[in-house]
């Protein structure tokens, strides 16, 4: 026998598993992949942000219009062709899987497949091995994400909706609306600020209408007043003009944390085509809605979002909606040529030329930007509170939002903090500046 001893087996610890997280779409896909993060690592899963060493890549999918389509079926492409030289998984959530989850997942041979309201099953579909999950999970209402590591973060505070919008396919992607118990509110509230968050984002595709389907819950108005004592700054998105109260306005005026930004869509300025787009309210009335929150709440912004190309638009149509825009002088707009969703009343109508839409869409941005830079120019010479995050250009610059929402750029490298900046320059989108002092 050999006195020899054989040498050991060095051990090797097993790789961790490794998942990439891609989010397309608004802020609540957002939230919702901060959700499928936690979920994922729950199993083993830690996210990285490259694709070579990712043994799952999730993409939180977006159905509002056809760009995000576009946008997933090209990565889908590159994802498979990466997959034939070594072993990945692939899973798809959100909104366009809601609606379109088998083709893809037949299309592209994608492992998993859930919505918008099911994305909590999704470590069950690969303990499973595969699987599709398109239900909306009541449970998910009372779901209490973990701390975001930021000092902004995102909290939904309902889910769904029940307006019936023609062009809008979130109705039957994220199903009705549904409040979460505003207990769970509280407590992801208090998680939050505990873990150092200083401006929260209280999100729903329709934040006014909470507690509406609940008898005995607060309204969004009092939702507001409570997160307020929580947070030294509050926002919200989104809000229907139909459902923007008095009683909002006064609790926005009545507490100073929450900021005074307000982001109102108003899609279009033509009484016909906002009837045509079922959209609840009349041009004026959405006019008489923004000059009473300015009135009432000195320094408010006010955004919003518009359409142009709608099928029914007219010529006629499209200069009432230029004319509100100088009635209403938005701080920013965010347009959008139409986009048809299959399965809408819209869009079984007959398109405009997409020449048509790309030329108003133009004209549109252009008196856009006039308004910005206008609204901007005005602020030149103020101090703002100033939030500036994580956001490091690698200039010697920082960047943050001030409490009207207004990017900041500031001419220093800044720690992430709230500062006091005074605006030396305006430009459309930007406002540019100098820091006093931090609080």
């Amino acid at each position: 026998m050999s006195d020899v001893l054989a040498p050991l087996d060095v051990f090797q610890p097993p790789k961790p598993l490794r998942a990439k997280l891609i989010t397309l779409g608004c802020q609540m896909n957002v939230y919702d992949s901060h959700i499928l993060a936690t979920e994922l690592a729950r199993i083993g899963y830690r996210e990285t942000d490259q694709y070579d060493d990712a043994d799952l890549v999730v993409v939180n999918t977006c159905a509002v219009r056809e760009k995000p389509a576009e946008k997933l079926r090209s990565l889908l492409g590159l994802l498979n062709q990466q997959r034939k030289k070594r072993p990945m998984k692939i899973a798809l959530a959100g909104c366009l899987m809601q609606l379109q989850g088998s083709e893809f997942q037949e299309k592209f041979h994608i492992d998993y497949v859930t919505g918008p309201g099911s994305i909590t099953e999704l470590p069950k579909l690969i303990q499973a091995g595969q699987g599709t999950s398109l239900e909306f999970i009541d449970s998910l209402a009372d779901y209490v994400a973990p701390p975001q590591m930021s000092l902004a973060a995102h909290l939904t505070i309902i889910r769904g909706c029940d307006h019936a919008c023609t062009y809008c396919i979130v109705p039957r992607t994220r199903g009705p609306q549904v409040s979460r118990p505003p207990e769970k509110i509280l407590e992801e509230a208090y998680a939050l600020r505990k873990a150092g968050v200083l401006e929260v984002t209280l999100l729903g595709q329709n934040v006014n209408a909470y507690g509406k389907d609940v008898p005995g819950y607060p309204s969004f108005a009092q939702v507001l007043r409570q997160i307020g004592k929580i947070f030294p700054r509050v926002r919200f998105l989104t809000n229907h003009p139909k459902d923007f109260t008095a009683e909002v306005i006064q609790a926005i005026a009545e507490t100073p944390t929450v900021c005074r930004h307000l982001h109102l869509p108003v899609q279009s300025g033509s009484d016909q085509v906002l009837k045509d787009m079922n959209r609840e309210y009349t041009a004026q009335q959405f006019i008489h809605a923004a000059q009473l929150a300015r009135k009432a709440l000195p320094g408010c912004s006010v955004t919003t979002d518009l359409i142009a190309g709608f099928p029914t638009e007219t010529e006629e149509d499209f200069q009432a909606t230029l004319a509100l825009v100088d009635q209403v002088g938005f701080d920013a707009s965010f347009t959008f040529i139409y986009s048809p969703r299959p399965g809408t009343p819209a869009g079984a109508l007959p398109d405009l030329p997409q020449e048509v839409k790309t030329e108003r869409l133009m004209r549109l941005i252009d008196q856009c930007k006039a308004w910005s830079l206008k609204r901007n120019q005005a602020r030149v010479g103020q101090v703002l509170e100033v939030l500036v995050t994580d956001e490091r250009k690698g200039d010697g610059t920082s960047q943050g939002y001030c409490r009207e929402n207004i990017p900041v750029v500031v001419g220093e490298d800044l720690d992430p903090g709230i500062y006091q900046v005074q605006i030396g320059r305006a430009a459309p989108q930007l406002l540019f500046g100098a820091v006093l002092h931090d609080l």
